[in-house]
């Protein structure tokens, strides 16, 4: 069994930067940053840029005082190379070069006009500590939560955590569930539920009567709606809001009797199956 950790962390160091001759044209002001690569591809956020350094097109660009190691129980192999570049609206860090995760420093000619695409990852944390809770929130996001906060990652991206992504609500989350593309937040003081299309657009909102959620491995998706532990009973929610599903037949004393608390409860079929101390 091998196991990662999930996410590609930020460099510790930032690159140091000097140029040698042969360039030719007007000086342009340059800064270097840098990430680290997975052997699956996946990357991390930036280093600290570099201090500003004037060169010439076509100069020898030295990269130096690179991290070679982001800590351990990581699959990292490589480092990505961005370079601050003018064009004729903005300024923005483009591709430069790909060195492997042990070389600190990397040598070679500079083409500012062969920079290739602007850097991605800026915002691609790994996931923040303590987050539990992992579901598959539909449209290819994860989504996970630690303490009041709602995280979610980049669509297909499950290694990158942006914090423009986090969502909070007023009370602590139990868990979470989904039904199509609506993501349900069960906390100790109500629901909450959004539907989105991308993980920039969810926003949870309040069900007005919904119950506080009682134990975390009694929500279980059915389909079209989430099923979960109340104190009072068996609650469902779905498109339609919040309802009892249990009000006509299991009185809230009996409910009571089983110990909600201590429900798991797994999809069988149709079938909600539960299990209680």
């Amino acid at each position: 069994m091998a196991w990662y950790k999930l996410g590609i962390p930020k460099p510790a160091s930032a690159p140091a930067v000097s140029a040698g001759g042969g360039g030719s044209g007007d000086n342009k002001t340059i800064a270097v940053v840098y990430t680290f690569v997975s052997a699956w591809g996946e990357e991390g956020p930036p280093s600290d840029a570099s201090d500003l350094l004037d060169i010439k097109n076509t100069d020898t660009l030295t990269v130096s005082s690179m991290s070679t190691s982001g800590g351990s129980g990581l699959n990292l192999v490589s480092k990505r190379i961005y370079i601050a570049n003018t064009g004729t609206t903005s300024t923005d860090y483009q591709f430069w070069a790909e060195v492997p995760l042990a070389s600190a420093s990397y040598s070679h000619t500079l083409t500012l006009s062969a920079l290739a695409e602007v850097i991605r990852s800026r915002t691609w944390f790994p996931p923040v500590a303590g987050l539990k809770g992992l579901v598959a929130a539909g449209n290819g996001v994860l989504a996970g939560f630690a303490d009041n906060d709602v995280w979610l990652t980049e669509a297909y991206l499950p290694h990158a955590w942006p914090p423009s992504y986090r969502k909070s609500v007023p009370y602590g989350v139990v868990g979470l569930g989904t039904f199509g593309n609506t993501l349900v937040v069960f906390t100790t003081g109500n629901v909450y539920m959004g539907s989105f299309t991308s993980p920039s657009s969810f926003v949870p909102q309040k069900l007005t009567d919904g119950k506080a959620c009682v134990s975390k491995r009694g929500i279980v998706g059915m389909g079209d709606g989430v099923l979960y532990p109340t104190a009072e009973g068996l609650g469902y929610v779905s498109g339609d809001g919040f309802k009892l599903v249990t009000d006509p037949l299991i009185t809230r004393e009996q409910w009571q009797a089983l110990v909600p608390s201590s429900i798991n409860a797994y999809r069988l079929g149709n079938r909600y199956i539960g299990f209680y101390d």
